[in-house]
């Protein structure tokens, strides 16, 4: 973070105002995605291969440039969304793991070998691991959204569609930008570039930043020290004895031989009785009474920083090369919900209910009476004034949190060679990431389940393509792509209602690969034909284990590593047919 402020602070100091370095940046045409004159309003897009106009696309584009997404005050792909007809990115667990529909077609699961159906590309490298695909969107030239299947050009994981980010490329100018946004929860947003010529012709540079900053904006009453005394009645039901009930007193606080995270040493293991608190020097996940919990009173901040260094060198007109070296970091709260009890009624099903299971509820959803009382709390009552939905969505008993801990790097080196009619562009990547979380899944301050996920992905890529174009009416592409990633995934679940810890492992190892080749014919002036076919593969190697252990007795047991592996291959294809009676 200390090299990060450094580096943005250089940038304010080099780059100037931003009004004026931007207009200056922004009329130069840089590579693949050259701009017409903004009076036009017409954008270029790259994702079929070649330059076309988005008006003239054979499929259907959603196109971004750099002025439009600032306009619209995007940070990442997850913004774009709101702007763009059937698509649709959540991301529930802070900065990692969108789950990404393109009209209706995705993958809703979180986990970290899930694949979507959306392929990210980001500078032409396939995002293949979904930690990470919300990071690369700052000082980019330009965004592309795909809809439906791209069978041809685009391979794995695009059956419903794919995103490409362009990032801005060094034109050989001396420019730069600064911008800063504060905002409500002391927000702080800082980006800023600059770029410098090495060699005149010959080397340029650019360097990119970004940094968002945010205390956090839901109350979370298991810190507030004004909750923390006992009741001076124990038989009041007033809200505050209520959520001094929840959150400091009288659960049952498990204390681990060690953090399962840090495996730094928390005290001898121990299982305090329903009723007791463990207090906190002991090591213990209770609190002593008349002070404040252990987790902060503000919860979901934001705190995530993502750099880039570009580096270009064209030697002649034949040859464009350019080194891309990025990463980031997000050390933001994994995040915190709005507790929805459900219960198992007689009858088998799962319905609301004023209390869950264990018999929390979050209590800013009582009707309070004259006296601060919340009356009628039955399990059973369903009436609409007692459920959660209708209590205050930004704050709740919280006594589980910890940072979504992402690191990501990444480096790609793209290549561009002219010969004639042919173009080669070769794309040789590598990206890593590991990220390390803490999750309240019961959503409550109820100590009953959680999980400690940690996860290490690294992946390695080519793509090699050939184009064809000599100015007439047909043209041709042909390449193949290559992927390998390893991934390591170690969940954590305490169970602590039934006093155990399971472990859950697993490893993953994907090697995919692919050839396609692709047409376009433009038969007349009105009537065009393009399609294409990729053949794909694609081969897994899996082994998963898990063990258990009791928190009560220490012991432990483990099951058997199992493994499995499966090769798969496939065609995939798209045509289009374009006929247009007037130009």
């Amino acid at each position: 973070m200390p090299m990060l402020l450094g580096l943005l602070s250089l940038l304010l100091l080099l780059a100037g105002p931003a009004g004026a370095q931007e207009s200056e940046t922004t009329a130069e045409e840089t590579d693949d995605t050259a701009k017409p004159p903004r009076g036009m309003e017409e954008i270029v897009i790259t994702s079929q291969g070649m330059e076309t106009p988005l008006q003239e696309a054979s499929i259907s584009v959603a196109a971004f440039d750099e002025q439009y997404l600032q306009a619209l005050g995007a940070q990442n792909i997850q913004d774009i969304s709101q702007f763009t007809p059937n698509l649709e990115i959540r991301s529930p667990y802070a900065a990692t793991n969108p789950t990404l529909f393109i009209r209706g077609v995705g993958l809703r699961d979180f986990n970290a070998n899930s694949s979507s159906a959306v392929a990210v590309y980001n500078d032409g490298v396939y995002m293949n691991s979904p930690v990470g695909q919300l990071a690369q969107l700052f000082d980019i030239q330009q965004l592309e959204i795909l809809r439906g299947p791209q069978g041809a050009l685009y391979g794995r994981n695009a059956s419903a569609g794919a995103i490409l980010v362009h990032s801005r490329r060094p034109v050989g100018d001396t420019n730069g930008y600064t911008r800063f946004t504060y905002g409500r929860f002391n927000q702080r947003e800082v980006e800023g570039a600059f770029e410098l010529p090495l060699v005149q012709d010959l080397l340029s540079m650019r360097i990119a930043g970004r940094m968002n900053l945010k205390d956090g904006y839901t109350k979370n009453r298991c810190g507030d020290a004004r909750y923390a005394a006992p009741p001076a009645d124990p038989a009041n039901e007033t809200f505050r004895d209520k959520i001094h009930g929840v959150c400091f007193n009288g659960k049952s606080d498990p204390v681990y031989e060690e953090n399962p995270i840090t495996l730094e040493p928390v005290g001898p293991p121990l299982w305090a009785p329903v009723g007791t608190t463990t207090p906190v020097e002991g090591g213990g996940w209770g609190w002593k009474v008349g002070e404040a919990g252990l987790t902060p009173e503000w919860v979901n901040d934001v705190d995530n920083w993502a750099g880039r260094f570009l580096l270009r060198f064209q030697p002649n007109e034949q040859h464009d090369w350019l080194l891309n070296v990025h990463g980031g970091n997000n050390d933001g709260d994994a995040r915190q919900f709005q507790n929805f009890p459900v219960f198992r009624f007689p009858d088998g099903e799962l319905r609301r209910a004023a209390f869950n299971a264990q018999g929390y509820r979050d209590y800013d959803s009582c009707s309070l009476d004259s006296s601060g009382r919340c009356p009628g709390l039955d399990l059973l009552d369903l009436r609409p004034n007692r459920l959660p939905a209708d209590g205050d969505p930004y704050a709740g008993d919280y006594d589980f949190v910890l940072p979504d801990d992402v690191d990501l790097f990444g480096t790609s080196l793209t290549g561009n060679v002219y010969l004639g009619d042919f173009r080669i562009r070769s794309v040789t990547g590598y990206e890593s990431n590991r990220r390390k979380s803490g999750l309240d899944l019961d959503g409550s301050s109820l100590i009953t389940i959680r999980v400690y996920a940690f996860n290490e992905a690294k992946q390695v890529s080519e793509d090699l393509r050939i184009y064809w174009d000599n100015g007439g009416p047909f043209t041709w592409q042909a390449g193949g792509n290559f992927l390998y990633e390893k991934l390591n995934v170690d969940n954590n679940f305490s169970l602590l209602s039934t006093s155990l810890f399971n472990r859950q492992f697993y490893e993953q190892e994907t090697l995919y690969g692919s050839a396609y080749a692709y047409m376009t014919w433009a038969i007349s002036e009105t009537f065009s034909i393009e399609g294409g076919a990729r053949w794909n593969v694609d081969h897994r190697d899996f082994k998963i284990g898990s063990s258990l252990r009791s928190l009560q007795t220490g012991r432990s047991a483990s099951g058997a590593v199992e493994s499995t592996q499966f090769t798969e291959d496939a065609p995939t294809g798209d045509i289009s047919i374009t006929y247009k009676p007037y130009e």
